[in-house]
């Protein structure tokens, strides 16, 4: 029987339904659908569609608000006879079926290759209906855009893209520091990079007059660290050949800082080490003085960083990304979930893996880890809910501290066995302080493995609230 479908269809954020819809106390029925596509025939769609363990054939032609249709129950064997024919994808999802305010709502959930597409469709009596219907207040968390009369949304053209469209950015939006939810990933990307360049430029000017300050140093070596961790994280949407370059100069300008730094933490770890010293201090103070001036030796290299034509370079050249043209034109908000969901899941692998027997590179690599899950993190603030995200951010911290004094133990304890045999360093008094030293270092060195196992097992299993940071429920 020929009929009319009078439907507005809204997008949504990524979520979780059956728990958004719970904790609002709304009763919904849940199923299963399987659909596919025919070749168009006479401008008109043809979809086979499994409900469950029902199956339907529909003919639809027409766009937007009002849509003619035709459907029909078939059997299992007709729907399947006509599977070989299909074009495109296969589209799988589960439908939230439920009634709110006198209406009838249909929330899609997309599953496989359109995972995180999610949709809200209503049914209309008529076109007038339709045109005046407000989306209620319950709904807003889950940034609704009306996509009606967005062609590219039907599920016919789903169906045959290669990706989830992305929406165009908001002009009133642009410069903003918000990220627009379903923005291409590339403009996303563009913004987050052009604030990095902005952050190397001011800690150029600020080594330029560098004065013995370790926190302009510090602020220097994280913009380095974020600007790597940005890169890999969105190595995938970046040309190879561009990620690379960028990736190994700021590597490079990271790595012109390593010994600097080193001893910066050694400097200010030594009065801690002083009561287990049992001399008096003598050869603890004579350490520190050949330290200061080992540091000194670094003092005008850390300063002509702010001329290095290679920092100039990624200044300059940073905000203007290569892009892998197949990679992009998707929603941020489902990259960033698919990225943080991977990054979760390695971590979690890594550390189950780590035990008394490990070398400290492994745990140096789970830092590492730590640090690239919490600037990308802070990178998409704009996307999460903010309570959600301090305590996230605050378990990702407390992980990376406990992981960063290890990693500060294992290189006190090289330098120290470095500095053991350098001839600046051969003093009687030195040698004795630096062997204490690193029994002390390996000492505590072996308390923070201990409590990283502690601290790790239970941030394993509250990695699933950090898993569905981006998305609603």
């Amino acid at each position: 029987m020929k009929q009319y479908e009078i439907e507005r269809k809204f997008l949504l954020r990524p979520c979780l339904p059956g728990r958004f819809l719970r904790r609002r106390g709304v009763a919904y029925h849940k199923y299963f659908i399987q659909q596919y596509y025919l070749p168009r025939q006479n401008g008109k769609y043809i979809r086979y569609r499994r409900r469950d363990e029902h199956y339907f054939q529909t003919i639809k032609s027409g766009e937007g608000l009002v849509r003619e249709e035709y459907e029909k129950q078939v059997s299992e064997k007709e729907y399947r006879q006509h599977l070989k024919d299909h074009i495109g994808k296969i589209i799988e999802k589960n439908r939230y079926l439920f009634d709110y305010r006198g209406a009838r709502y249909e929330w899609d959930k997309f599953l496989g290759e359109l995972k995180g597409l999610s949709y809200l469709e209503i049914e209309f009596e008529s076109r007038a209906d339709g045109e005046q219907f407000v989306l209620p207040e319950i709904f807003s968390p889950l940034s609704p855009v009306d996509v009606t009369d967005d062609r590219r949304f039907s599920n016919s053209a789903i169906c045959r893209s290669k990706y989830i469209p992305a929406l165009e950015r908001a002009e009133d939006s642009a410069g903003s520091a918000d990220f627009e939810l379903f923005e291409d990933i590339s403009l996303t990307i563009v913004s987050i990079l052009r604030e990095l360049a902005a952050e190397l430029e001011r800690s150029r000017k600020s080594l330029h007059n560098f004065e013995d300050d370790p926190e302009i140093l510090h602020a220097f070596r994280v913009v380095c660290r974020k600007s790597i961790s940005v890169l890999d994280a969105f190595k995938a949407f970046l040309l190879p050949a561009w990620y690379e370059i960028h990736r190994r100069n700021i590597s490079q300008l990271l790595s012109k800082t390593n010994s600097r730094r080193d001893i910066d933490v050694l400097l200010g770890k030594l009065p801690l080490y002083r009561p287990h010293t049992k001399d008096g201090g003598e050869g603890l103070h004579t350490l520190e003085e050949l330290l200061a001036k080992r540091k000194e030796a670094f003092h005008s290299g850390i300063a002509d960083l702010s001329q290095n034509t290679m920092l100039a370079y990624e200044i300059s050249t940073l905000a203007s990304p290569h892009f892998r043209q197949d990679r992009v034109k998707q929603p941020a908000v489902i990259a960033a979930i698919d990225i943080l969901k991977n990054r979760l899941h390695k971590m979690i692998r890594m550390g189950r893996r780590l035990n008394g027997s490990s070398q400290d590179r492994e745990y140096h690599k789970l830092r590492i880890q730590f640090k690239k899950l919490r600037y990308f993190v802070e990178a998409m603030i704009s996307f999460a809910n903010q309570k959600r995200y301090e305590k996230s951010l605050k378990s990702i911290k407390k992980m990376q501290t406990i992981l960063g004094n290890f990693h500060d133990c294992q290189v006190q304890q090289s330098l120290l066995l470095v500095l053991g045999s350098d001839p600046d360093f051969k003093n009687r008094e030195v040698n004795h302080t630096i062997g204490i030293l690193i029994k002390t270092i390996g000492k505590q060195k072996k308390r923070e493995e201990k409590r990283f196992r502690k601290k790790f097992d239970k941030f394993e299993k509250k990695a699933d609230r950090l898993k569905h940071l981006f998305e609603v429920y």
